[in-house]
């Protein structure tokens, strides 16, 4: 999945990303609900369920 950048993550890079798609998730979900792009609420609705499910590093 994450191929295109060129080198494995380092453990740290590793444990950031859950914590910065969370934020992605949360300002998509506000940003959508504040201007009226629902399907921006709901790809942030469905990050947020999906990382609730995925076990943490």
């Amino acid at each position: 999945m994450m191929e295109g950048y060129g080198r494995p993550f380092t453990p740290e890079e590793e444990a950031q990303l859950p914590v910065l798609s969370v934020l992605d998730a949360v300002s998509g979900i506000s940003y959508g609900a504040t201007h009226g792009d629902p399907e921006l609420v709901e790809r942030g609705l469905r990050t947020l369920a999906r990382l609730r499910t995925t076990p943490c590093p």
